[in-house]
């Protein structure tokens, strides 16, 4: 069913789609001038004649301190990675196709194997309210966020989602693909998660059922030569305001799954079982077979992460194209949905991202307002930092793990500035002997 996917995948270029970042790193500098290193370095002043010993060494200095508090930002600002559950009622997966046609222009559409107009004798509908040609799914995705309640950037890193059986279509499970073509009858029908076929002069040509489909999908553009998953770019996407990001840059592939075909004798005498794992496609791509061209379709909808009251809510609307005029054509579409269940407060995340991290002490710096409290809510005070500070590194559940090194103290912060000052000090002077 997939073949093509493999086929072209392995091609896909960027698209002038810009890169936003990588997993490896999971790193949040804080830039000089932002409202964070402003808070976090409040008021440094140097005085008197120190202040015009040193005046020209400004640049440096701030540069050397940008550097010096970005990476102790970077060590204690981890991504905070969940793993939501895919809710089956609302996560479907249609497939589509022609032969011989495209979508704009079809030539011999295919029929679901429930088609009221053409029925297919000998099988049995598991779910009168959905075609066959349509599945519903389960399993998880996980992901990873900068901020649980209100991200900036996310990261799809994998899912494991299930199709379901929604009732018994031909053909039976046949041969390998390449194994020798037999003349065997297609039924007895048995079960499959997707059935379809094709209409030729009013009767019945071909059929095709899916079955033990499972899905994966990452935030990656594939290697343009080829490489496989392991050489993959993987992408952070930006989320705006509204909770919406980017669908193009999500691949989705095969974690498992068989495609079995039978074709009339009349028509090519064919009988066979695709293995589909490890096929995959971007998703919001129409992949041309013909022209061997890989394009976004245009103003394609943005997936959304959106969080009311403490229930997140990732939905992904899937479309993937497969054209092919001279063979067959196949359309996927439908959608993930799956929700995760925030866990109540932890006491000292000030800014409630799921992590007691160094986030939260700029927000106390800075005056709050400090969610979490633990002492005396609602005012923002020297206890309040104390409290941080015990319990710095305390993730909620389902929160990454934070890094439960040494907390720096205001007092240290400002002992490494100074030395930071002294060492560029020396360093002018020696230049000027």
């Amino acid at each position: 069913m997939a073949e093509n996917f493999e086929k072209y995948s392995t091609r896909v270029r960027p698209l002038h789609y810009p890169e936003t970042g990588e997993s490896s790193s999971r790193v949040v500098c804080v830039p000089m001038g932002s409202s964070a290193f402003n808070s976090l370095i409040p008021n440094i002043r140097v005085r008197g004649n120190l202040n015009m010993k040193f005046g020209k060494l400004g640049p440096r200095v701030a540069v050397a301190l940008s550097i010096a508090l970005s990476l102790w930002m970077a060590r204690h600002a981890a991504a905070i990675q969940i793993t939501l559950d895919v809710v089956q009622s609302q996560s479907f997966v249609e497939l589509n196709g022609d032969f011989g046609g495209t979508q704009a222009n079809p030539f011999l559409p295919f029929v679901a194997q429930d088609d009221p107009i053409f029925p297919t004798a000998g099988t049995t509908d598991g779910d009168p309210t959905r075609p066959s040609n349509q599945t519903t799914l389960t399993g998880t995705i996980t992901v990873d966020v900068d901020n649980l309640t209100a991200p900036t950037m996310i990261q799809i890193l994998s899912a494991d989602i299930d199709g379901t059986v929604n009732g018994n279509w031909l053909p039976e499970p046949q041969p390998p693909s390449g194994a020798p073509a037999s003349s065997d009858p297609p039924d007895p029908a048995t079960p499959a998660d997707i059935g379809v076929k094709l209409i030729f002069f009013f009767s019945d040509g071909a059929y095709g059922a899916v079955r033990d489909v499972g899905y994966n999908v990452v935030t990656e553009i594939p290697d343009p030569d080829g490489g496989g998953p392991l050489t993959a770019t993987p992408v952070v996407e930006p989320v705006n305001a509204q909770g919406e990001f980017s669908s193009y840059s999500q691949n989705i592939s095969y974690r498992r799954g068989f495609f079995d075909i039978w074709i009339s004798p009349f028509i090519d005498d064919a009988r066979y079982r695709e293995d589909l794992t490890g096929d995959d496609g971007l998703n919001q791509h129409t992949y041309d077979d013909n022209a061997n061209t890989v394009t976004p379709i245009p103003n394609a909808p943005k997936s959304t992460y959106i969080v009311s009251g403490n229930l997140v809510t990732l939905t992904i609307p899937i479309e993937i194209n497969n054209e092919d005029t001279t063979e067959v054509s196949q359309y996927f579409d439908g959608q993930f949905v799956a929700t995760y269940t925030i866990p109540a407060g932890v006491p000292g995340d000030y800014n409630n991202n799921g992590k007691v991290d160094a986030a939260d002490y700029v927000l106390w710096k800075s005056g709050g307002p400090l969610a979490n409290e633990v002492d005396n809510p609602g005012t923002v005070n020297g206890a309040d930092y104390t409290e941080w500070r015990a319990r710095f590194g305390n993730p909620g559940s389902g929160a990454a793990q934070g890094d439960n090194a040494g907390v720096p103290e205001p007092a240290s912060m400002m002992l490494l500035i100074l030395g930071l000052v002294g060492l560029l000090g020396g360093y002018r002077q020696r230049q000027n002997g």
